[in-house]
């Protein structure tokens, strides 16, 4: 009888996804390919020769040299110790694409036919999935932000962990983490008091969250900024302030280009602030 509920439980979940499932074989079917005509990159192969050479503690010391954060040498880590090939790299990369893509089919608040567009956009197609860079981390950080959005406050832990992702996959995306972060926090600020001490203190400890994984990850970048992390000054000990403020001019700079579709993106994709996002975040800082 078990065996039969099952059965006829995954027909009718087949039946409803049968579309998306149809475009999600097709986009794996294109990367794929897509995947075994590509060169790797030189910057590709230093990111995996850094996590099969080196121990952990020498991993952690390495990131101030290699300008990036550590997520993306932790998840190659264990496949290069094992020993498996330099093209494994991509494999890992058109997972993590491939699940960021099913997640949007599924969880985008869009109509289907804007999310299976949205699917094969160029990042979506090659930028994500065929080069195995950190990059790959992004749409998946962005879509679990989207699905954990409108419960955020009752279960703040999976949302900050998001956050923390989506900051951690490269220095570019810190501006747009801390925004993301700071509607948050704010958010949290007009609705403390109807919150328990208890809600009150899980937001803080879940708030603790990325600001500590930032700050750690932020710190072992420390001792030489190359352009790789988006800074352009050497730093040493008598000169890490000045190189911080060039740096951040630098990127703010690139994040001015950014911020319309940023914001223009979670204006038409996070659910409760559909179509009024613009509006609330005004209200927030010039109310």
């Amino acid at each position: 009888m078990k065996q039969a509920s099952r059965l006829a439980t995954l027909k009718k979940w087949l039946k409803a996804n049968r579309t998306i499932l149809i475009f999600f074989a097709i986009y794996l079917i294109i990367t794929f390919v897509a995947l075994q005509f590509h060169e790797n990159w030189e910057d590709e192969a230093q990111a995996w020769l850094t996590a099969r050479d080196c121990s952990l503690p020498e991993l952690v010391a390495r990131m101030k040299f290699e300008g990036h954060f550590l997520p993306w040498y932790l998840l190659l880590f264990p496949f290069a110790k094992l020993g498996l090939p330099f093209e494994t790299i991509n494999y890992i990369s058109w997972f993590i694409t491939a699940v960021s893509a099913w997640l949007i089919l599924k969880h985008l608040p869009l109509k289907l036919y804007q999310r299976i567009i949205f699917i094969f956009t160029l990042p979506m197609i090659y930028f994500f999935p065929v080069v195995a860079r950190c990059y790959c981390l992004l749409p998946l950080a962005v879509i679990l932000l989207i699905m954990f959005h409108q419960e955020r406050y009752q279960k703040p832990f999976r949302y900050c962990l998001a956050l923390a992702l989506a900051a951690l996959v490269h220095t570019h995306c810190l501006m747009f983490a801390f925004i993301v972060g700071i509607d948050f926090v704010w958010g949290w600020f007009k609705q403390h008091k109807k919150f328990s001490k208890t809600q009150n203190r899980r937001l803080l400890l879940a708030t603790l969250i990325p600001i500590l994984l930032v700050g750690i990850s932020c710190f072992l970048l420390l001792g030489s900024f190359t352009k790789s992390s988006g800074f352009s000054v050497a730093v040493s000990d008598a000169n890490i302030l000045h190189a911080l403020m060039n740096g951040i001019a630098e990127n703010l700079t690139l994040y001015a280009t950014f911020l319309p579709s940023i914001f223009g993106f979670f204006a038409f994709t996070v659910p409760q602030n559909q179509g009024v996002f613009l509006k609330c975040t005004a209200s927030h800082f010039f109310s």
